[in-house]
């Protein structure tokens, strides 16, 4: 009976030992994929600070020429209000 009891011992005490280790696996699983995913949104974030430097130039660009846009339809509206005859020169 005592050699049934020391082995139970021993059996729990290695089933312990096993979820200890395979518990140390998993954290050691789980800090290499963020460490993984850390590095990955670092690159992402690095491409998106890029892509918006060559964005902000166009974006400036477009405003000019809306500005542009709404400056030549408002002298087409003052010339059509003028009533006046348009000539060859003046189209």
């Amino acid at each position: 009976m005592a050699q049934s009891s020391g082995r139970g011992w021993k059996v729990i005490r290695d089933l312990l030992l096993a979820m200890v280790n395979a518990t140390l696996i998993l954290v050691a699983i789980c800090l290499f994929l963020a460490w993984r995913v850390s590095a990955a949104v670092g690159d992402v974030t690095e491409r998106f600070a890029e892509n918006l430097e060559l964005a902000t130039p166009l974006a400036d660009e477009v405003q000019a020429m809306t500005q542009e846009l709404k400056d030549l339809r408002s002298d087409l509206d003052k010339l059509s209000q003028s009533g006046s005859d348009l000539s060859s020169e003046l189209a």
